[in-house]
């Protein structure tokens, strides 16, 4: 058996890693997160532009 401080001790350390763990994700991947959508929004804003400007000359010559 392990004593009770010890144990508390313990318990207490495993959630100060996790929520600084949790912390470092909020505030450092978050972001990049946030960056790596809007990359892929304005790539598919600009497939779906390309393609439009496509449909739209292909249009016009006829």
């Amino acid at each position: 058996m392990v004593p009770e401080g010890q144990r508390r001790s313990g318990e207490a350390c495993i959630l100060k890693t996790v929520s600084t763990k949790m912390i470092f994700h909020r505030t450092v991947l978050w972001p990049l997160e946030e960056l790596h959508l809007m990359q892929l929004q304005t790539r598919a804003l600009a497939v779906l532009m390309r393609k439009g400007l496509l449909m739209t000359s292909a249009a016009s010559r006829k």
